[in-house]
């Protein structure tokens, strides 16, 4: 079966977007158990979540004795769960019809696939139709006025149905699914090299490739990514580089540069983005 896992810590509008998109969507035939880890959020958000719990029986609240930060947190909602599958989801996120589906299908490729994901407006490479960032902050693509997450989704699922799975060698952590065949293999993410997050999936993602396993993209999968506001800009900018000085020390620099710009390249994420932006020209400013 298939588990969802969600960290969560405050960031109550998010939250709240987030688990009503998921339980609209939920399809009990695909899915098993969603596992939300209250990371020490406060009062408010502890209610909202035990509301949950009490009117979907298929969630899990895990609340943690002190706050574990994102890493600790990942690894205890993953190892929660005995799932074929595991999604590993961000609190601010809006997933579309029939996600969960269309990721599996990709698994059932073959079974070297160990992680895939979804394309979204904010996941760096796998961003459309734009992925350049500043040294801050990840790319955000805004939605065209009066489109919404579902019609946005449908578009990039009906242009995606008919393109070729990409193969990569990274998987944005805004959204991961994983196999437990992996899990098993490797283990989990990296607490003590990246306990704020910020380059634990990087990490996570080159050990797979590294173990003999498959990472792709899911380009028929459309999911909404907010950019939740948890931390300053400043902080953010810290773990930031702190994240990536930990990447490189464990696997290079140059190894890093070479697999951003094959993602960068790779000519279906590219085609993905390409049709997005000329779908909504004057939203995304394109000339013709």
């Amino acid at each position: 079966m298939h588990d969802v896992v969600v960290c969560i810590h405050n960031g109550h509008k998010d939250v709240e977007d987030c688990l009503l998109s998921l339980t609209k969507n939920w399809n009990p035939d695909l899915l098993q158990r969603l596992i939300l880890v209250d990371d020490q959020s406060d009062k408010k958000m502890e209610k909202m979540l035990s509301s949950y719990r009490e009117r979907f029986p298929y969630i899990t609240v895990i609340r943690t004795e002190e706050q574990s930060f994102y890493t600790k947190a990942a690894n205890l909602g993953l190892k929660s769960s005995t799932a074929k599958y595991r999604t590993l989801l961000n609190s601010d996120t809006i997933v579309t019809d029939g996600w969960e589906e269309r990721i599996q299908a990709v698994f059932a490729t073959s079974e070297y696939v160990g992680v895939v994901g979804p394309l979204s407006n904010a996941a760096s490479t796998q961003s459309v139709p734009f992925v350049k960032s500043t040294k801050d902050q990840t790319a955000i693509n805004s939605l065209p006025e009066g489109v919404s997450v579902e019609e946005f989704g449908s578009f990039v699922r009906e242009v995606g149905a008919s393109v070729p799975i990409p193969f990569v060698p990274l998987v944005h952590g805004f959204c991961l699914t994983v196999r437990d065949s992996l899990l098993a293999e490797i283990g989990y993410f990296d607490e003590l090299s990246f306990p704020r997050g910020y380059g634990e999936e990087n990490d996570f993602c080159f050990r797979a490739e590294d173990a003999g396993f498959l990472l792709a993209v899911a380009v028929d999968v459309f999911i909404f990514h907010a950019k939740s506001k948890s931390y300053t800009s400043s902080d953010r900018t810290n773990f930031m580089h702190a994240g990536m000085k930990a990447f490189a020390a464990k696997h290079g620099s140059e190894r890093i540069k070479r697999s951003i710009r094959y993602m960068e390249a790779q000519p279906h994420l590219q085609f993905m983005r390409d049709a997005v932006a000329n779908k909504w020209p004057d939203h995304y400013q394109v000339s013709a």
